[in-house]
C-alpha cells in the first residue's frame, strides 16, 4: 500500500507539472487530460474533500477557460472554492491561488468589478512586495561590485530569482490586474501605478529592458500626478537601474 501511494503521488506530480507546462505554453486543450489525471489520482490518495485537490481544480479551470469552456471552468472553480471554505486551516498560498484563478476567470467573462475584488488588492500587493525585495537585493549586489562594467552580464546579478513558471504566472496575473485597473469604471491611479511599478520590476529582473523601461516610465508619469508620491523615489531608482544596462529586448 505504501508503494502504491508513493507511485500515485508521483503520477500526481508528473500529471500536474505536465498540465501546468501546457497551460503556460498556451496549449490549454492539451492540458486538460493531464490535469484530469492529476485530479483523479489526488482524489484516490487524499479523498474528494481534501484541500490537496484544489491545485488540480484550479488548473482545470484555467485550461477550460483557455479553450472557451467557461461553464465547465466555473464548475471547477466552485469545487475548489467549496473545499477552501470547508477547510478553516487552509494555507494562505492556496487561498491566494484560488483568488487569482477566480480573478482571471471573472476577467475572461468581462466581469471586471468582480475580477478586481479577487485580483487587484491581494495578488498585486504580494507580487509588488516580492519583486521590490528582489530588485533591492540586486541593487546591493551592484553596489558591492562598482568595478563591474554595465556591458558585462554578471551571473550573480542576472541570476533569476524566480522559476520560468513563476515568471510566466507573474506576467499573466499582473497584466490581468493592469487590464482590470485600466478598464474599471472607477479609476484609482495610485493602485494602477503600483501594478505598473510591479510589472516594470518584473521585466527588469527577467532582463526584458525595453518593456521594463516603457512600463516604468508609465508608472513614473502616473505617480507624478498624484497628491502623494511615496513610490516616486523607488520607481526613479528602478529606471536608473534599467538605464544602466545595455538596451535590448528579450
Amino acid at each position: 500500500m505504501e508503494q502504491l501511494v508513493k507511485r500515485q503521488k508521483y503520477i500526481i506530480d508528473l500529471a500536474y507539472s505536465t498540465a501546468q507546462e501546457f497551460v503556460l505554453d498556451g496549449k490549454h486543450k492539451e492540458a486538460i487530460p493531464a490535469a484530469l489525471q492529476a485530479l483523479r489520482f489526488s482524489t484516490e490518495v487524499y479523498g474528494s474533500s481534501s484541500v490537496q485537490l484544489v491545485p488540480a481544480y484550479l488548473l482545470l479551470a484555467e485550461a477550460s477557460t483557455g479553450v472557451g469552456h467557461l461553464p465547465q471552468a466555473s464548475k471547477y472553480l466552485s469545487q475548489a472554492q467549496w473545499i477552501v471554505l470547508r477547510t478553516p486551516d487552509c494555507s494562505v498560498a492556496v487561498q491566494c491561488k484560488l483568488h487569482r484563478s477566480l480573478g482571471l476567470f471573472c476577467a475572461a467573462e468581462g466581469n471586471f468589478e468582480q475580477a478586481l475584488y479577487h485580483l487587484a488588492n491581494d495578488v498585486a500587493d504580494i507580487w509588488h512586495a516580492f519583486l521590490l525585495k528582489s530588485v533591492q537585493a540586486q541593487e546591493q549586489i551592484l553596489k558591492s561590485q562598482p568595478e563591474m562594467s554595465p556591458f558585462t552580464e554578471d551571473k550573480e546579478v542576472s541570476k533569476d530569482c524566480m522559476t520560468e513558471a513563476q515568471q510566466a504566472e507573474a506576467i499573466r496575473v499582473l497584466n490581468a490586474v493592469l487590464d482590470v485597473r485600466e478598464q474599471a469604471p472607477k479609476q484609482r491611479p495610485g493602485e494602477t501605478a503600483r501594478v505598473l511599478h510591479a510589472l516594470a520590476m518584473l521585466y527588469y529582473l527577467i532582463m526584458d529592458l525595453s518593456k521594463a523601461r516603457e512600463v516604468g516610465m508609465k508608472a513614473f508619469e502616473l505617480v507624478t500626478q498624484l497628491p502623494q508620491q511615496e513610490s516616486l523615489e523607488a520607481i526613479g531608482r528602478l529606471l536608473k537601474l534599467i538605464n544602466s544596462k545595455p538596451s535590448y529586448t528579450k
